[in-house]
């Protein structure tokens, strides 16, 4: 834990000091570091990790605000409106700054435009894993499954994510069917784990 949280500090301080108008002059007070999602999440540690270490190194405040909602469009929107002072910095994820914008007929921000990207900060892998009553120990064998069991379901991190739309991919190319279940709702044939 220790090593990821100085490796975190380590990358969001180079990607902070490589521009030198912002080395020389920032912070000028108090941070904001917004997060697009809800406390506990993956992006909310981290911002929480980075923002603890570079109060201590800038001897400024680094308050994280979470403004969660709409896939995480709401938070980064308030990033993409914010003022160009660096005053504001946020902490992502794919979805929010690229997969959005092909899920949702209109989004109130461009990513090209409105937003600089500064570093990736994490890498999170995903990964597949089945209840042992389905007897598969590869995906071969979990896509031949599909294709003839109308009763399987999988869960994602949410309806739009990279899980979900990993598991999508998958039930298209086995030309089978899942439901994707998200908070007590189901989805039929829309491809997380399997059970």
């Amino acid at each position: 834990m220790k090593s990821i949280a100085l490796r975190l500090f380590f990358l969001a301080t180079l990607a902070i000091t490589g521009s030198s108008a912002l080395a020389n002059n920032w912070p000028a007070g108090p941070v904001s570091i917004v997060v697009p999602f809800d406390a506990g999440s993956t992006p909310d540690f981290t911002a929480r990790l980075i923002g603890e270490r570079l109060a201590a190194k800038l001897q400024q405040p680094f308050v994280v605000e979470n403004k969660s909602g709409a896939a995480g469009n709401i938070g980064t929107n308030v990033v993409a409106k914010a003022h160009a002072d660096g005053q504001t910095i946020g902490v992502s994820i794919a979805g929010a700054l690229g997969v959005n914008a092909l899920l949702f007929r209109s989004m109130p921000y461009d990513v090209a435009r409105d937003i600089e990207l500064v570093t990736v900060a994490v890498s999170q892998p995903s990964v597949l894993v089945v209840g042992s009553k389905l007897a598969t120990t590869d995906t071969k064998q979990l896509a031949a499954l599909m294709k003839t069991d109308s009763k399987l379901s999988f869960a994602s991190i949410g309806a739009g994510s990279i899980s979900h739309l990993a598991m999508a991919a998958l039930v298209a190319q086995t030309g089978g069917d899942a439901v994707h279940v998200l908070q007590g709702i189901g989805c039929r044939g829309h491809g997380g784990s399997f059970g």
